[in-house]
């Protein structure tokens, strides 16, 4: 499980109050599922619990890539 938080925007003043938004990145939909159900903006809206899993999916195979590299890689934008 990893998970990933947004940046803070490089003109926003550090008076103005920012809430980064996360995501968590499994190989597992259901704990993408599940886990992610905080930040629903994240994803599109799904009208059932199978279809929010499909659209997880390709999250689960980014999980599985980022599994896949060796210790201490560093992954850059776009690498995967």
């Amino acid at each position: 499980v990893v998970m990933f938080f947004e940046r803070r925007p490089e003109g926003l003043d550090e008076d103005e109050t920012f809430q980064p938004r996360q995501v968590i990145v499994t190989t597992d939909p259901m704990q993408l599922t599940l886990g992610n159900m905080a930040s629903r903006d994240l994803f599109r809206p799904a009208a059932s619990v199978e279809e929010r899993i499909r659209l997880v999916a390709p999250f689960a195979t980014l999980g599985q890539k980022l599994c896949d590299q060796p210790a201490g890689a560093r992954v850059g934008h776009g690498e995967l």
